[in-house]
């Protein structure tokens, strides 16, 4: 009875081993490309940002962003630079993103698309 639970036990702790990771973990970095498709600001822009917890917060001498990813997916992101902000919102899944920001200070919005690096 005890080699039966043993070998019981060694083979659930195999299966556990294939299961994939969490869904909506999302920690990490990303490479995002955001274009502008209304407005004047002719926004064009390729970086990267990095979750942790499922939070982004990040910023240099000249921009501060902060925003989250839940575990569905869903993105919420404000960024500042100046006196200019930037908001955006959209949905991961598995190792991409896309969605849309607006510019209230600039007047303009667009799309993005992110990909996992």
């Amino acid at each position: 009875m005890g080699a039966k639970r043993l070998s019981f036990c060694a083979c659930a702790v195999a299966l556990l081993s294939f299961v994939p990771a969490e869904a909506g973990n999302y920690d990490g970095q990303w490479t995002v490309e955001l274009s502008t498709q209304q407005g004047q600001c002719a926004l064009s822009y390729r970086g990267t940002i990095n979750f942790a917890g499922g939070r982004i917060n990040e910023g240099g001498m000249f921009v501060q962003a902060a925003g989250l990813v839940e575990p569905s997916g869903k993105v919420a992101i404000h960024i500042t630079r100046g006196s200019d902000q930037l908001a955006a919102g959209g949905l991961l899944r598995g190792q991409t993103g896309a969605g849309q920001w607006n510019s209230p200070t600039q007047q303009c919005s667009g799309h993005w698309h992110a990909a996992r690096t």
